[in-house]
C-alpha cells in the first residue's frame, strides 16, 4: 500500500511561492443557472466558468516581494497556481478583491486575508 504525506497548500504568484496559506479556499463555479417555463424546470443555462479563492490566513515567504495591496491598486491581474489535493495544478489569471488584516494583541499575531477572482483555471493533471 502506497504511503501519502497530505501537506497543506502553497500559494504561487506569477510563477514564485509567496506564501503558505494556513487556511486557503478555492473554488470553481460553473455560472450555470436553471432555466423554467410553465411546466416548470427545463434545464440550465450554460454560464461562464470562474474560479474564486479565499486565502483566510497566510505565513509569507521570507524575502518575496510580493503585494497584494499593490497589485489590487493597479488592478493587476496575478497569475495564481494552486496545487490541489487530486494532484491537479491550476493555474488561474486573478485579481484581489480586496485585502483585510487581523491584529491580535493578546497573541501577537497579525494575520491577513485576501480575495481573490478569476475566469475558467487552466488545470494541468498530476
Amino acid at each position: 500500500m502506497p504511503t501519502y504525506q497530505i501537506k497543506h497548500a502553497s500559494m504561487y504568484a506569477n510563477g514564485a511561492k509567496i506564501a503558505t496559506c494556513v487556511t486557503n479556499q478555492v473554488s470553481l463555479k460553473s455560472g450555470d443557472e436553471q432555466l423554467f417555463a410553465d411546466d416548470g424546470a427545463v434545464g440550465f443555462s450554460d454560464g461562464a466558468i470562474t474560479c474564486t479563492c479565499a486565502i483566510d490566513e497566510i505565513v509569507p515567504v521570507p524575502g518575496t516581494t510580493f503585494n497584494f495591496v499593490a497589485a489590487m491598486k493597479a488592478k493587476a491581474y496575478i497569475d495564481m497556481q494552486f496545487a490541489l489535493l487530486d494532484g491537479d495544478i491550476w493555474d488561474v489569471p486573478m485579481r484581489c478583491l480586496d485585502r483585510d488584516y487581523n491584529s491580535d494583541a493578546k497573541t501577537g499575531m497579525l494575520t491577513a486575508k485576501a480575495n481573490l477572482g478569476g475566469g475558467e483555471p487552466d488545470i494541468t493533471t498530476g
